[in-house]
């Protein structure tokens, strides 16, 4: 897996996946079926943000990572 995450949204994303696992926990959102998927969708981030890679990024063509060049590739996408 090419890393395409760069630093700062590594930050942003362990960040929100933290705060997303701990209001999934906490049970701060009225149902269950909605606290799973928020926790699901934490640990996600969460995996996104230790390997520095997004499938959805990969898919669009984009690259935070400043040592990839970073931005989006228009040329990839064509």
């Amino acid at each position: 897996m090419e890393k395409n995450i760069g630093t700062w949204d590594k930050i942003i994303r362990g960040i929100v996946g933290l705060g997303f696992i701990f209001f999934a926990a906490k049970d701060y959102i009225g149902s269950d079926v909605f606290s799973v998927i928020i926790f699901i969708l934490g640990l996600i981030l969460i995996f996104e943000s230790m390997f520095a890679f997004s499938f959805v990024y990969k898919i669009l063509g984009i690259s935070t990572n400043k040592k990839d060049g970073g931005g989006y590739d228009a040329a990839s996408s064509a």
